[in-house]
């Protein structure tokens, strides 16, 4: 199945269900739900139907500095007790390094049950079965490999308001060496 076919089944199911749902007059709220559940099911067809390129220890490195480094405020870091803690979602949809490679979710399974992903302390070595609460592109990688990228996004002093502070560049260039070979 081509990635066409798979977008003409997308547009199929999507034109069924705006019509069923013009045809019962549905609410905007049920509109919303339909849309975030269409958007779950388009994602799930293709990582289910199409192979998936794994990316590189390098490219994940790349990826997340640009991300954090053209605006740190997307760090998923919030105050707590006084002190700043990395969460894997916050409530406001910021995520950590690894939340943003993380399958999209509310809940993470963490210390054998789940919990609410913006009330669990991004600590990568205590996720269970972490390789499969990655998207497939993110997946391949041991779980040192993602603390250190984790490290990169909490420590404070790698960022200042306007990207990588030199601390931060320095830590990016260490990340590099040792992964990306």
């Amino acid at each position: 199945m081509t990635n066409e076919d798979l977008t003409q089944i997308e547009e199929t199911l999507d034109n069924c269900a705006n019509e069923l749902l013009d045809a019962i007059n549905a609410s905007e709220e049920l509109r919303g739900q339909y849309k975030q559940f269409s958007a779950h099911l388009n994602l799930a067809i293709h990582s289910a139907s199409l192979p998936v390129k794994q990316k590189t220890k390098k490219e994940i490195i790349l990826e997340t500095a640009a991300f954090y480094g053209e605006d740190p405020s997307r760090r998923a870091v919030v105050q707590e007790d006084g002190r700043a803690k990395c969460r894997y979602l916050t409530e406001d949809g910021r995520k950590c390094a690894v939340g943003r490679c993380m399958i999209e979710g509310k809940k993470i399974a963490y210390a054998r049950m789940e919990f609410p992903a913006d009330k669990v302390d991004a600590s990568v070595g205590d996720l269970e079965d972490l390789e499969n609460q990655l998207l497939p592109e993110y997946r391949g990688h041991d779980v040192y490999f993602w603390n250190e990228l984790q490290e990169l996004h909490d420590i404070d002093w790698h960022f200042v308001d306007t990207g990588l502070s030199l601390v931060g560049q320095q830590a990016l260039t260490y990340l590099l060496e040792k992964y990306a070979k």
